[in-house]
């Protein structure tokens, strides 16, 4: 499931309700400061170690959106960043 915005939890809920629960989740950002992102999309990928990994998980990856601001520093303090 392809979404151009999630907006809510709703919409994350509803996104996630098509993949394996027991999937690993993988936030996706190209950001080292504390800026944070509406969620674009969600999709799934098999993931391997490495090339030579016979082992492959299904992993769930939230994509990156639209910049939303800077975490509050209240925020970083409470995630203990």
């Amino acid at each position: 499931m392809t979404q151009t915005r999630l907006a809510t939890a709703r919409d994350l809920i509803t996104a996630l309700q098509n993949y394996n629960p027991d999937s690993p989740i993988r936030w996706v950002s190209t950001t080292l400061e504390y800026t944070t992102f509406m969620v674009h999309e969600v999709r799934v990928a098999t993931a391997r170690a490495n090339r030579h990994d016979a082992t492959a998980t299904e992993v769930v990856w939230l994509c990156e959106g639209d910049e939303t601001g800077h975490l509050p520093e209240s925020v970083i303090d409470t995630l203990e960043w």
